[in-house]
């Protein structure tokens, strides 16, 4: 009977679970690219109806579906395991500081209720969560990958959507969506790590990687986020850690290469839009964004000073403090600024936190770097500097943490970086074993 083809027929797991998990990656796959902001050209791509189920997004919804698979999937399989990283107790505790706001806010009203404020703070965690369960530590190439194929695919989307509705007066941009910016400029700042290193992946597919670069560099230029625009500089530099000189003088090369790149994008679409865009930033009152921004800082500010230590509960708006409102208030509840977010909702306290999550994050990020051996490991390692440097820097302007979409990706960035520490810790403990058994049979 053991030798016949059905004999063991009534054992499906082998059927069912990789068929669930992969089904389930593509569905968080999903939830990372689809969706766009209503300013955003591309906007017509997707369907309206999506954008609310109740006071959900399709993105957040879709997000809920994969985590409740995930927990199937570890009842059924039970051999779901995190990997070792030291990221996990800074994520959670951090995450816990996200937490509180809500706490006190359901303490204050005496209800059950979750706000806006707390299910965009859930996707960070959730994302993070689910990228362990549906992919291992030897399967961390793959996320990356998938990564990499969002962000071209969304520089595609942005130059259709441009050259379908190049002048329209109505959007800022192509894409306007911060997760979009976001998402582009890790594909530009990855480019960077894999022309630096490209000698360690096959001709084929640098060249691949290459034209995806092209396409996105166009999309990025025809988004126009000045928020991830100004990071870029600042996360290409990132990368400069850990290279010894042959990779320094690389990557100049790539940035010379880029900016090039950028130009010639620039002055084939829009030099006039584009630059204005830019400038507006030396004298802000010239824009309502711009401006608004800077009456934001002044009221938020002050109205964290009423309450700096432990900030104000979730649902409390900031208070408008200037002798003439702006009008046209976009959110009284959160800034566009994640830092300005934390210490409205956690004060100084909250604030501390965030910035110990921050330090165990470069403390992976560098142990990732000294300790990279493999093409990808390297490639990978300075990627994620970037991707943590752009995404920090740019929440100086976007409320990255209060907005889902871009939350799942910062959630997917740090579980990224788990699971490359965790590849890389298993590689070491592997050769210390050896070593060790080694040095016994001698």
């Amino acid at each position: 009977m053991n030798g016949e083809p059905f004999a063991n027929i009534g054992d499906t797991s082998w059927i069912r679970i990789p068929t669930l998990r992969s089904i389930l990656q593509f569905l968080f796959i999903v939830v990372i690219w689809y969706g766009s902001d209503g300013a955003s050209a591309s906007y017509m791509f997707y369907p309206e109806a999506l954008e609310r189920f109740g006071s959900m997004n399709f993105n957040e919804v879709l997000l809920i579906v994969v985590a409740v698979g995930c927990i199937i999937l570890f009842l059924l399989r039970r051999d779901v395991s995190f990997p070792a990283s030291r990221l996990h107790i800074p994520v959670l505790i951090f995450f816990a500081t996200l937490f509180v706001p809500w706490l006190r806010m359901s303490y204050n009203e005496g209800t059950f209720r979750i706000p806006y404020e707390m299910h965009r703070a859930l996707g960070f965690f959730i994302a993070y969560l689910v990228s362990f369960v549906l992919f291992k530590p030897s399967e961390s190439k793959k996320l990356y990958i998938f990564v990499l194929i969002i962000g071209v695919a969304k520089g595609v989307e942005a130059c259709i959507s441009y050259f379908l509705q190049p002048s329209a007066e109505s959007t800022w941009a192509a894409l306007a969506e911060w997760r979009d910016g976001l998402v582009l400029g890790m594909l530009l700042i990855s480019w960077l790590a894999i022309f630096c290193f490209r000698n360690e992946i096959s001709k084929r597919n640098y060249m691949i990687v290459t034209l995806g670069f092209i396409i996105t560099s166009a999309g990025f230029i025809v988004s126009i986020r000045r928020s991830f625009i100004y990071a870029l500089p600042l996360a290409g530099l990132s990368l400069l850690y850990g290279l010894d000189k042959k990779h320094k003088r690389r990557l100049l090369q790539a940035f010379a290469l880029m900016i090039i790149v950028a130009a010639g994008c620039i002055f084939l679409i829009n030099p006039t839009r584009f630059l204005t865009r830019l400038a507006v930033v030396g004298n802000p009152l010239e824009e309502w964004s711009a401006a608004y921004r800077i009456y934001e800082y002044k009221n938020v500010l002050l109205t964290i000073a009423d309450s700096p230590w432990f900030g104000y509960p979730m649902g409390v708006p900031w208070k408008i403090h200037t002798l003439f409102p702006l009008g046209g208030i976009l959110s009284p509840l959160a800034a566009h600024d994640m830092y300005l977010n934390i210490l409205l909702r956690n004060g100084a306290v909250g604030f501390v936190i965030l910035i110990y999550f921050v330090i165990a994050t470069w403390r992976s990020i560098l142990y990732c770097i000294r300790n990279a051996g493999t093409g990808f490991e390297k490639i990978c390692a300075s990627s994620l500097a970037g991707w943590w440097t752009m995404f920090l820097v740019s929440a100086f302007t976007a409320p990255l943490l209060t907005v889902t979409r871009s939350a799942v990706v910062g959630g997917v960035i740090i579980a990224q970086l788990g699971l490359l520490e965790g590849l890389l810790i298993q590689s070491q403990m592997r050769n210390q074993l050896s070593s060790e058994l080694s040095a016994t049979l001698q």
